[in-house]
């Protein structure tokens, strides 16, 4: 059962039920990788980019469930998933 979660789980990180997340606006002035975000500006984040970033997956456009198990065959979630965008 545990490898189908992890098949589960790269299914949502390959074929993402939603491209981007919601729109969300900046509570106050914020800088993030050296751009300034002033407050009240709406963003919207790329969930596609986050799921096929190759710094975090290594092959992001192969279909591989065992990224999500560690070596005893156990599931292992990750920071980088987010399959219904944020909360």
């Amino acid at each position: 059962m545990v490898y189908t979660e992890a098949v589960l789980m790269e299914v949502q990180r390959l074929y993402h039920v939603v491209p981007l997340g919601g729109p969300r606006r900046v509570l106050r002035d914020t800088t993030l990788h050296n751009y300034h975000i002033p407050q009240n500006t709406v963003v919207v984040y790329s969930l596609w980019s986050v799921h096929m970033d190759p710094e975090h997956w290594g092959d992001p456009h192969v279909f591989r469930p065992e990224r999500f198990l560690d070596d005893d065959g156990g599931l292992v979630t990750s920071d980088w998933l987010f399959p219904f965008a944020l909360g």
